[in-house]
């Protein structure tokens, strides 16, 4: 735990990457989550941290990625009633509301190109 505190102090890479493909969270260790794969969000304020909770359609496959101690929370985390996946908004050099704004518009516009690639194929 502490070799990844310190690494962590150290590592100048962005914590959280939003893209057209979706979203990174470094912190998770999962990799990238394709903006169709999220099914749902919502912004969550615990104290003053503000966390991004995405269902997706999937959560097995991102739990199997996750490192056994990221586990432990997911399991308790589970067990207050929160999404599978909880991304810390918080100590990003933007602002956590705009942040969350962008993942929902991420998110419609990846339903909304997925839905579309569906139909061409059909």
């Amino acid at each position: 735990m502490i070799p990844q505190l310190a690494w962590a102090l150290f590592d100048s890479r962005p914590r959280l990457i939003i893209d057209r493909e979706g979203i990174l969270a470094r912190s998770l260790g999962v990799g990238k989550i394709p903006w169709r794969e999220i099914e749902d969000v919502h912004l969550l304020k615990i104290s003053r941290c503000d966390f991004a909770c995405l269902s997706v359609s999937n959560p097995q496959k991102y739990l199997k990625k996750m490192r056994p101690s990221k586990r432990v929370f997911h399991k308790i985390d589970q067990a207050l009633g929160l999404s599978p996946i909880l991304v810390n908004l918080s100590g990003a050099s933007s602002d956590a509301g705009e942040i969350f704004d962008l993942i929902v518009k991420m998110c419609e516009l990846g339903k909304r190109e997925s839905s579309a690639s569906k139909q061409e194929c059909q």
